[in-house]
């Protein structure tokens, strides 16, 4: 018998057992990865924000 597998709930639970290891092995690590993406997130939010009111 052969069991069809679903590449992306096999990819889903990959990533989050990968996600829970770095977050047990480094959580220093994660926790700077987190930070980093906020500052990303915040720089593209105030750049948007800039762009928009140099139209008006």
């Amino acid at each position: 018998m052969v069991v069809a597998v679903n590449v992306k709930k096999a990819a889903g639970w990959t990533a989050m057992a990968f996600l829970v290891w770095f977050v047990v092995a480094q959580p220093s690590g994660a926790a700077g990865t987190v930070h980093g993406m906020g500052n990303m997130m915040q720089n593209a939010a105030e750049g948007m924000s800039t762009f928009i009111t140099s139209m008006f």
